[in-house]
């Protein structure tokens, strides 16, 4: 074997026909925010490349590119993900009591918790 063909061997290939995935817009998009979500915890946010995301979610850059107008696109999303999965919890149960002492109070039980901050010293 020739190291041109060894090279060939080893280089990235497009996916077949047959090992191609279809999925519809919203379900693709929420794959990429997952993987984009998965590598800025691991990464760290100025760390994470289109090609990242690609590489972690099995799809092309140009896939990721088709379904958000560049990098910043997934990132908000990544945010706004986050931001939802603090903030409803928290809003839930406030809004469970009937009392809005007791509301108050849930809040910022709830808010220490996610923040990881001792009740009572924050």
């Amino acid at each position: 074997m020739t190291a041109t063909t060894k090279d060939h061997e080893e280089r990235p290939r497009a996916k077949t026909a047959g090992e191609r995935q279809r999925h519809p817009t919203e379900v693709r998009r929420q794959l990429v925010v997952d993987a984009a979500r998965d590598l800025i915890a691991d990464k760290g946010l100025f760390n994470v490349l289109i090609r990242d995301i690609s590489k972690a979610c099995g799809v092309s850059p140009g896939t990721i590119t088709y379904h958000f107008k560049s990098l910043d696109e997934v990132l908000m999303e990544v945010v706004k993900a986050e931001t939802a999965d603090f903030y409803v919890p928290l809003q839930e149960s406030a809004r469970g009591s009937g009392d809005p002492t007791r509301n108050c109070c849930f809040s910022s039980r709830g808010c220490s918790a996610r923040m990881r901050i001792p009740a009572g010293t924050g």
